[in-house]
């Protein structure tokens, strides 16, 4: 009964963080034999301090360590299984030890109200009692504050500092809809973002049916080696370069070898699905049936408008809002966040030139729009090495634009500032009741120096 929680507890202190844990929706009340050590990580989280085996081990030197090879997400789902299990047996026990056959119909009235609690804390759908419930929300609200405190978002980390201040991450349920024209690095703004949540150990589904693996798997190389602490795990001092990978010269093959077998170590995973032919596309069923097979924790389709819709229509506008519909439900379905692309009218007059699309210029579909939790648009200038990034819609906070230092090449992007809106106190545009000015922000150089290639 105990190797589950065992096995969380060490996973846990590997990674250094409760997070996974806390996204799951797991308490201290899932721990029966090792509510200690678990109260201890928490203990170590809300005071700031570090959490890994050196210390564990110091503080509980009878855990039997052994860290498995299967992920926490899921451990998790077998961890609230055996919960759910150990409740509904003393339940059972506790009503058969008082049962007569003059009191059969009370006792089946108190089993159905352990089973209405062991439901409602353990099934995929609930009734929740926004009032009365106040306990979980309370709950809810310390593992989050713990999160924040300690520098994490509530979601899967995106690698912007922007983004993640705003919108927490990638949130589990929301869909976001990124825009650009062709050329305009709306599929390496999202390669970014998949490179932070595999860095942070989360697997992720990227569907696109426009690029081939060796395409891929270069680009995700050359932004993953660029990481500092990838770098100095694997003895390089630079990113390898996306065009030398391409064409497979121009770097060390054995340091380039090194850094495969560490990427190979790593917890997080990135599946690629793409087609073998053009003709045969996927379908949003492909897409949850893999959801479900592999249990992601994180989706990119990249572009929408190449799925396959699941109803014939006479217009493209129709089935790509029978995509969005589907994507949609999805996401919420699943309880996962899902990126899609699509692209944007063109952007015409000065004012646009170094303004990336909005929430208006959806190319020949609005629907995706209205079904997106947050919309941002990307939009890059070569001349000056810069990626600017609008987010024009969010359903729970304000507007925001981002300018980034970016070099693909060598997998470098770089916010050129540090989020300074308190949003916490009100969107943007207003603190603390009163209009402000947002202020301008220098524009850092093009090409840091500290920065180098991997070459020969």
């Amino acid at each position: 009964m105990n190797s589950v929680e065992q096995a969380v507890i060490a996973l846990c202190v590997e990674e250094g963080s409760l997070k996974k844990l806390y996204q799951a929706g797991v308490t201290a009340e899932y721990f029966e034999m090792y509510d200690e050590e678990f109260q201890w990580l928490e203990k170590q989280a809300q005071k700031h301090k570090p959490i890994n085996p050196r210390r564990f081990r110091e503080k509980f030197p009878e855990f039997d360590w052994v860290v498995p090879a299967e992920e926490i997400q899921d451990l998790v789902e077998d961890l609230k299984q055996e919960r759910a299990y150990v409740t509904l047996r003393a339940a059972i026990e506790t009503v058969d030890e008082s049962l007569e056959p003059d009191n059969a119909v009370g006792k089946a009235s108190e089993l159905r109200d352990y089973l209405s609690e062991i439901i409602r804390a353990h099934a995929p759908v609930e009734d929740i009692d926004l009032g009365g419930n106040y306990k979980a929300h309370l709950e809810r609200i310390r593992q989050l504050r713990v999160l924040r405190e300690n520098g994490e978002v509530a979601g899967i980390p995106t690698g912007f500092k922007w983004i993640d201040h705003n919108w927490g991450g990638l949130i589990d349920g929301r869909v976001i809809t990124v825009l650009g024209r062709s050329g305009e690095m709306k599929s390496f703004f999202q390669a970014a973002v998949i490179a932070a949540a595999w860095k942070a150990g989360y697997r992720i589904g990227l569907f696109s049916p426009e690029m081939n693996e060796h395409e891929h798997t270069c680009r995700m190389d050359t932004l993953l080696s660029a990481d500092p602490l990838i770098q100095k795990e694997c003895g390089i001092t630079a990113a390898f370069r996306n065009r030398a990978l391409m064409e497979g010269v121009g770097f060390p093959l054995k340091k380039y070898e090194r850094f495969k077998e560490f990427q190979s170590s790593m917890r997080g995973r990135c599946i690629l699905f793409t087609n073998k032919y053009r003709r045969e596309k996927m379908t949003p069923s492909f897409i949850e049936a893999k959801i479900e097979d592999l249990r992601l924790d994180f989706v990119v389709v990249d572009p929408i408008y190449k799925l396959k819709s699941p109803k014939k229509r006479d217009s493209k506008v129709w089935e790509i809002a029978d995509l969005i519909d589907e994507i949609e439900d999805i996401a919420k379905g699943h309880n996962i966040p899902i990126i899609i692309s699509n692209q944007s009218h063109r952007q015409m007059g000065i004012k646009q030139l170094r303004r990336a699309p909005g929430k208006d210029s959806s190319y020949m579909s609005d629907a995706i729009i209205h079904e997106s939790d947050h919309v941002i648009g990307v939009k890059y200038d070569p001349d000056d090495h810069l990626l600017y990034l609008n987010c024009s819609k969010s359903r729970f906070g304000g507007e925001f634009d981002i300018s980034c230092n970016c070099h693909p090449n060598i997998g470098l992007i770089e916010e050129t500032s540090q989020p300074q809106v308190d949003w916490r106190n009100g969107y943007h545009g207003e603190r603390n009741g009163k209009n402000f000015k947002k202020k301008r922000t220098r524009r850092m150089p093009s090409m840091p120096s500290r920065h180098r290639t991997e070459s020969e």
